[in-house]
Order: C-alpha cells, then sequence, then structure tokens
C-alpha cells in the first residue's frame, strides 16, 4: 500500500505560480503624512540640524534583513542603525 500524505488527506496543495494582491483597502488605518519641512534642501550648514532615515533589506541565506539607518546631512555620518528579520513597526520607531 501507498502511503498518503497528511495534506492530501486534508485537500490541501501548494499554491504554484505569482501570489498577486487583490485590489482593496490593506491595514486597519492609513498612512500618515508628515509635513516636508526639509524641502529638498540637502545643502545643510551646520551639524545636527538636518537627519534623514532610510530603511532597506539585505538578502542572506537566512532569509530577508531589514536595515535602518538615521544620518545626518552636514556630516554624512551614521548615528544610528537598527537590524532585524522582521519589518515591524519597532523598526521604524526604534529610532
Amino acid at each position: 500500500m501507498i502511503p498518503v500524505s497528511p495534506a492530501r488527506l486534508a485537500g490541501i496543495k501548494a499554491q504554484v505560480g505569482c501570489y498577486r494582491r487583490r485590489p482593496g483597502f490593506y491595514g486597519s488605518k492609513p498612512a500618515v503624512v508628515v509635513d516636508n519641512t526639509l524641502a529638498r534642501q540637502f545643502d545643510v550648514d551646520a551639524r545636527d540640524t538636518a537627519w534623514v532615515t532610510d530603511i532597506t533589506y539585505i538578502r542572506t541565506k537566512e532569509g530577508f534583513a531589514y536595515l535602518a539607518v538615521i544620518t545626518d546631512l552636514f556630516s554624512c555620518r551614521v548615528l544610528g542603525w537598527f537590524l532585524q528579520y522582521r519589518q515591524t513597526d519597532e523598526l521604524n520607531l526604534r529610532l
């Protein structure tokens, strides 16, 4: 007798192909829009007057790692960073 897997008994199959998002509303609340106080003026005359942040992801053997960095525009010095393996609100607010 050929053994039958529990997934086959439950009628579960893997989805093959592209995962597409359905059009519609995602999330529970709308995004917060913040005033553009910098107004694209990236030339700064003094330290600690304008900081910028960026979030990026890095592909690793264990999956994606998300990196948030805060930088001073005057010196281009990294002031702080935070690395996490899930992109959550904590990643955005921790810095």
